[in-house]
C-alpha cells in the first residue's frame, strides 16, 4: 500500500508533494502514516499554522476522541498527537473526490516497495498538474484504475 500528501499555502497554490511505499496494513494504518508524513512534512518547512484536509473521517475521530484508538495504532497515534502539539493545526473532513491528487500519489507510492519521493510544485509530472488544476476549479474527480501517469 502507498500514501500520498501534498502542502498548500494559504492561497491554495501547492508547495510540496510526497508519495511512499508504506507496505501491507490495514487502510486505517495507511491513513494514519499518510497524517503523520504529512505533519513531519509541514514542521520540517516550519509551517505552524496547518489546515490538514482528510479523506478518511476515522482517523480524525481517533485524534478527536470521537472514537477509540485501536491498539496496533497506540504508537503511531501518539506520534502524531506529538506532532499536533507543536504547532497549531486545524484537522477537517473532505471527500475523497476533493481529493484527487493525493490520491494520484498514493497510487505512485503504492507501485515499489523502494518508494519514498518528495516533490516540489516544478517536479510534478503533467497528470499530476492537471489534477492540481482540476482541483483548484473544483472539479471532481473520478477515480480509475486505468488512468496511469508517472
Amino acid at each position: 500500500m502507498g500514501c500520498g500528501g501534498i502542502l498548500k499555502d494559504h492561497l491554495g497554490n501547492h508547495i510540496s508533494g510526497f508519495a511512499k511505499y508504506i507496505g501491507v496494513g490495514s487502510n486505517l494504518k495507511v491513513e494514519a502514516q499518510k497524517l503523520l508524513l504529512g505533519l513531519q512534512k509541514c514542521l520540517e518547512s516550519h509551517h505552524t499554522h496547518v489546515m490538514i484536509d482528510a479523506d478518511s473521517q476515522v482517523p480524525i475521530n481517533l485524534l478527536t476522541g470521537a472514537a477509540s484508538i485501536p491498539w496496533h495504532l497506540d504508537s503511531i497515534t501518539r506520534r502524531i498527537m506529538g506532532l499536533l502539539h507543536q504547532a497549531n493545526f486545524q484537522l477537517n473532513h473532505i471527500f475523497r473526490e476533493a481529493n484527487s491528487v493525493t490520491d494520484k500519489l498514493a497510487k505512485i507510492g503504492s507501485h515499489d516497495p523502494n518508494c519514498n519521493l518528495q516533490f516540489y510544485s516544478n517536479d510534478f509530472t503533467s497528470c499530476i498538474r492537471c489534477l492540481f488544476r482540476m482541483d483548484s476549479r473544483g472539479f471532481p474527480y473520478i477515480c480509475s484504475k486505468y488512468i496511469r501517469c508517472f
